[in-house]
């Protein structure tokens, strides 16, 4: 039998990743379905809600559960930003920057992989954190320029900002935003 960190009290955490056109599948189908596998129920949060957004190949759709206005009304415990291509959509909308923005102030835990950094950047809510990022040219003056700093850690917890370098550390990250959460670690 698999270890379970969470409990019976699961259905109490409130988490939701933000999708746009243009996602990569690993990077939100890996940690929705472990999040389920949990027991959690994650949701999808878009610029319109009940719409599809579509992969960057156009081969696979998510349907959005609430829009970014709507998820502004909610008291969320975890918000996701995937990497990938959907970042670039996501740091042009308003309503996605102002949700991270109010939900930092509200103390929720805000988790980006890769370049989902970027929209943490973009709200402005990385003064003095440091941050994972991926390996790239330019990535640490962003961070830089928005008062945080780069971590040569694959994963880093900076207070309620949880981050990750790229794909190969979703399994890990996953766990990490779960024991985040809940308090508990996985044995």
């Amino acid at each position: 039998m698999k270890n379970k960190i969470l409990t019976n009290s699961v259905r109490r955490y409130k988490i939701g990743i933000l999708v746009a056109d243009g996602y990569q599948v690993l990077m939100v189908n890996y940690p929705f379905l472990r999040l389920r596998e949990e027991g959690l129920r994650p949701l999808f949060i878009g610029s319109d809600r009940q719409s599809l957004v579509a992969d960057r190949t156009r081969q696979n759709e998510i349907l959005v559960d609430i829009d970014f206005d709507d998820a502004r009304k909610r008291d969320w415990d975890l918000l996701l930003i995937p990497g990938g291509e959907l970042t670039k959509s996501l740091v042009s909308l308003p309503g996605a920057r102002n949700l991270i923005q109010e939900a930092y102030q509200y103390r929720t835990y805000i988790a980006a992989v890769g370049n989902g950094i970027l929209l943490l950047a973009k709200a402005g809510i990385l003064d003095g954190h440091r941050c994972s990022a991926p390996r790239v040219p330019g990535i640490e003056t962003i961070l830089a320029e928005a008062g945080g700093s780069r971590s040569e850690k694959p994963i880093t917890v900076d207070g309620l900002i949880i981050t990750a370098e790229d794909v190969p550390e979703l399994p890990v990250f996953t766990i990490t935003m779960i024991e985040a959460l809940t308090g508990k670690k996985k044995t």
